[in-house]
C-alpha cells in the first residue's frame, strides 16, 4: 500500500500542488505540532456539540420514517448496520471529497475548524463546511430508495454489516455524484462567501 496515493493527496495534485510540498515540510519538521493541538475545550462547545447531537438524532428519526422497508435503524455512522446507513456514508464521502477540493481552491488550511476542533490529520474545516450540505445525499437517498432506484437487494449481510455489492458501486456514486454536481454552483458560491480573496460565481 506503500504505493497508494491517498484521496487527499490527489486532491493537491490536482488543485494545489503546492500543498503536497507544505504537508511534507511540516509533517517532517514536527509532527506533533503541526495539526495535532487542541484549539479549545469549554462547557459552552460541549454544550453546542450536545444540542447538534441530539437535533440530528430528531432530524433522522422524522426525515428517514417511512424507511422501515430498507431496515432502517436510525443513524449510526461507520457501523453499516443497514443498507440506508452504508449509502449515506458513501454520499457523504463523496460529497466530503468535493467540498475539500473546491475550499482547497480558496487556500484554507482544511485542518483548522470551528465546530470541530483541531484533532491530529482531521480535515475539521471540511467536517464544518460539509454540513450544511448533506441534506443533497439524505434528500437523493431517500427518493432513491423510493423509486427502487437502490434496493436492499443489493446489499449483503456479513458479521452484522452491510456493503454494497461491487457491480453496483459504479451505479450508487453516479447517482449519488449527480444529486451533488446539481448544486455545484449553490456550494462554490456558499463557500466562496468565506474567503476574502474569492468572488461568487453567478
Amino acid at each position: 500500500m506503500d504505493n497508494a496515493i491517498r484521496i487527499s493527496h490527489l486532491n493537491d495534485f490536482l488543485f494545489c500542488p503546492y500543498s503536497i510540498y507544505l504537508h511534507n515540510i511540516y509533517d517532517a519538521i514536527d509532527d506533533h505540532q503541526y495539526h495535532d493541538v487542541p484549539q479549545m475545550k469549554s462547557p459552552a462547545l460541549d454544550y453546542l456539540m450536545g444540542v447538534e447531537g441530539n437535533a440530528a438524532k430528531l432530524y433522522f428519526q422524522q426525515y428517514f420514517v417511512d424507511m422501515k422497508s430498507a431496515t432502517w435503524k436510525g443513524r449510526k455512522p461507520r457501523l453499516k448496520i443497514d443498507p440506508i446507513n452504508v449509502t449515506l456514508g458513501i454520499g457523504y464521502t463523496l460529497l466530503f471529497n468535493f467540498v475539500e477540493c473546491i475550499v482547497r481552491l480558496f487556500g484554507f488550511d482544511v485542518y483548522v475548524g470551528v465546530l470541530h476542533q483541531l484533532w491530529f490529520r482531521r480535515k475539521s474545516l471540511i467536517c464544518d463546511f460539509v454540513e450544511p450540505f448533506r441534506c443533497i445525499v439524505d434528500k437523493q437517498v431517500v427518493k432513491s430508495f423510493r423509486l427502487a432506484q437502490f434496493d436492499v437487494k443489493y446489499f449483503t449481510l456479513s458479521n452484522a454489516r452491510y456493503s454494497l455489492k461491487a457491480k453496483h458501486i459504479s451505479d450508487y456514486n453516479a447517482v449519488l455524484m449527480s444529486a451533488i454536481v446539481k448544486y455545484k454552483l449553490k456550494i462554490f458560491n456558499t463557500l466562496a462567501q468565506k474567503s476574502p480573496t474569492s468572488k461568487v460565481v453567478g
